[in-house]
């Protein structure tokens, strides 16, 4: 007879997965559990997917630029989330064939399925150096792209304090020591882990401004408010949760928060997620606010409609 086999991970057989850290004798080291309940949690963590934050705040400076008429905007776009897409499912067929994850199974992964697809015409050790190279180029592209927003940040938020960061090469040499340092301290892994429900915030604000363009211009908005909704409140459920796990998973373990670099970490990020978490409600206000004062969409039928006598 075949054996069933079952999920063992813990988010596939439970809606509210519960972790707490034990010793090795069994003793419970966290005062708080630790939770990951499947929403909102799910929405945040793949936080590249069918919506990203960090696209939206890219297409409004890299992909605007790509457009001479707004019917541009689909095949750029679409042609763009394709492109990614297929990115997407090349890495998941290469970590697949390789096993574990990284960079080293991914560049592995590249070569075998090259090898395979030219019935053995790339050998395995140049298609795996070709997965290396592609891995690079795209590190390489994401990180460039990061240093361009801390560069424009830094100069739009200090530059009128002293001028000097307004220089392309000042600002873009402080905003890499400032990210040396956050990767040497280690305080890194932290911000990290605001990075999910941050980035979706982020997006539901993209939708939330393009949804009050389309009220403004007079279209339709379902298609827009309503993921928005879902987004905006999904998000900022997340953020109060990713705050109160820092606290169950640092701050109530004794022995980890007994050291200073974590109880300061764990510390700044539970106040950035409130002020996020603030911030987003105070934006959410005032936008209902705009709302309000729009005039909703004409619907065609009674927008063409001859004048009664």
């Amino acid at each position: 007879m075949l054996a069933a086999v079952t999920f063992q991970n813990k988010a596939f057989i439970g809606w509210m997965p519960i972790s707490q850290l034990k010793d090795a004798s069994g003793t419970i080291l966290q005062a708080a559990p630790a939770i990951q309940p499947i929403w909102p949690m799910l929405f945040v963590t793949i936080a590249c997917g069918a919506i990203s934050g960090w696209h939206a705040l890219f297409g409004s400076i890299g992909t605007a630029r790509q457009l001479e008429y707004e019917t541009d905007a689909l095949p750029v776009g679409g042609g763009a989330m394709f492109g990614e897409n297929t990115l997407a499912l090349l890495s998941l067929v290469a970590v697949s064939i390789a096993g574990g994850a990284g960079a080293g199974a991914f560049a592995a992964g590249v070569g075998k399925l090259l090898n395979i697809v030219s019935f053995g015409g790339i050998p395995l050790a140049y298609g795996t150096a070709m997965g290396f190279g592609v891995f690079v180029v795209i590190v390489l592209t994401v990180v460039q792209l990061v240093f361009r927003v801390m560069r424009v940040t830094l100069g739009e938020w200090l530059g009128d304090i002293w001028l000097g960061f307004k220089n392309a090469h000042v600002a873009a040499i402080v905003s890499m020591f400032l990210t040396l340092l956050l990767v040497l301290s280690g305080t890194w892994i932290y911000l990290w882990q605001m990075f999910g429900a941050s980035n979706q915030l982020m997006a539901a604000l993209s939708l939330l401004i393009v949804s009050l363009w389309l009220r403004s211009t007079g279209r339709r908005t379902t298609y827009m408010f309503v993921p928005m909704i879902f987004m905006y409140v999904t998000t900022m459920a997340a953020t109060l949760i990713t705050a109160y796990n820092l606290y169950a998973s640092i701050l109530s373990n004794p022995k980890i928060a007994a050291q200073p670099i974590n109880s300061i970490g764990a510390v700044a990020m539970i106040i950035v997620s409130v002020l996020l978490f603030v911030a987003s409600a105070l934006i959410a206000h005032d936008a209902w606010q705009a709302w309000r004062k729009m005039s909703p969409p004409v619907p065609a039928s009674r927008e063409h409609a001859p004048a009664a006598d």
